[in-house]
């Protein structure tokens, strides 16, 4: 049977920054599946995870540090520049 999500051969080929916010109690994807997936995804890459989270609850038991995750990222990421094989490297625009 085929995989519907061929997520480890897929995240390979990405070329962007990489946020990973996960639930450490998530019932349907293990925490050990989300370190893999990760350790796969080319640079850069961060994964957060929130303790007492699960898979259907981040923002209602975990809102700020959830967003809190995402803006830090986001203003890393934003700052940062950037190497495209494409465009040379260029700052991301805020």
């Amino acid at each position: 049977m085929p995989d519907a999500y061929p997520s480890l051969e897929r995240i390979e080929g990405l070329h962007c920054f990489v946020l990973s916010v996960h639930g450490e109690h998530d019932e349907v994807v293990p925490a050990s599946h989300a370190r893999a997936l990760l350790a796969t995804a080319p640079e850069p890459k961060e994964m957060r995870f929130l303790s007492g989270v699960s898979h259907h609850d981040p923002v209602p038991l975990a809102g700020e540090r959830y967003l809190e995750a995402i803006a830090s990222w986001w203003a890393r990421a934003t700052a940062a520049p950037v190497a495209d094989a494409r465009l040379g490297e260029h700052e991301l625009p805020g």
